[in-house]
């Protein structure tokens, strides 16, 4: 989906950081999935990489590149996460990206644990976080958040249609709905990333900012549950096999992974 029109109301610049750079106070979040190294699940990742360096392309990760070639991608050597910086349009909360910037050190053992990639090499982490980057590229320039917005407001009384949003846009918002749901039944999101304190934290001031420029509070977007997104769809873009091997060690209900699945091959580019 190409990148919708700037707006010309004022814009300011704002950073989506994922991982988040406090390892130490970070790990109580996750304790579900601080196991052992042994227990870990691990993927052999060395294929995918491969295509992921050649960028092969049968991988979607590659056809979000070549969707956006004015979006920057820079290497960070002194971090292990990963930045996507972008301008925020008050009047409509619409975000814009300008550059991803991504570190090359290896993600911290005990926060490694906790996001359940299933690698080990810096290498092959870096690849995980270039594609969850590339999500929140693609999220912010199909506009799926101003539609969000409005699932928010309206509630009860908005409902969605495919022919009104097509397939992509109409999935967005209903997988929002069932990661919103499966946190309100288990008291937390699926993936491990989205357990990071941070994310909460970011709900709140998320709150806080939307009021301040003249909005409900009830408008902003759950940031666990959408860090949950940008995780599947980072997943999604590296190939099938590695997403359901991610989608198999999150905390989904079996019953409920055919329709995550249903809703990644609608949101992504094919």
């Amino acid at each position: 989906m190409p990148p919708r029109n700037q707006n010309p109301h004022k814009q300011e610049e704002v950073k989506v950081v994922s991982p988040v750079n406090n390892s130490a106070r970070s790990a109580s979040a996750g304790d579900r999935y601080l196991v052992r190294p042994e227990q870990a699940p691990r993927f052999n990742f060395d294929k995918i990489y491969e295509k992921f360096k050649t960028h092969d392309g049968g991988l979607i990760f590659t056809k979000l590149l070549a969707l956006f070639p004015n979006v920057p991608i820079k290497n960070d050597d002194n971090n292990w996460h990963g930045t996507t910086r972008s301008l925020l349009t008050k009047e409509t909360l619409q975000e814009t990206p300008t550059e991803v910037v991504i570190g090359t050190q290896k993600v911290p053992e005990e926060i490694a644990k906790i996001f359940g990639w299933g690698v080990e090499s810096a290498d092959h982490e870096f690849a995980v976080k270039a594609s969850h980057e590339m999500a929140h590229v693609y999220q912010m320039s199909a506009g799926f958040q101003h539609d969000l917005i409005r699932y928010k407001t309206d509630g009860a009384n908005f409902k969605p249609s495919r022919k009104e949003f097509g397939n992509a846009t109409y999935s967005y918002i209903y997988l929002y709905g069932l990661l919103d749901t499966i946190k309100l039944g288990t008291g937390k999101p699926v993936t491990g990333l989205a357990t990071l304190p941070i994310y909460h934290s970011q709900t709140a001031e998320k709150e806080q900012n939307v009021v301040e420029w003249g909005h409900s509070s009830e408008i902003a977007l759950d940031q666990q549950i959408m860090e949950d997104i940008t995780e599947l769809m980072g997943a999604y873009a590296l190939g099938e096999d590695y997403f359901n091997f991610r989608l198999n060690n999150m905390n989904i209900a079996e019953g409920q992974k055919s329709t995550v699945r249903d809703a990644m091959k609608s949101i992504l580019p094919v």
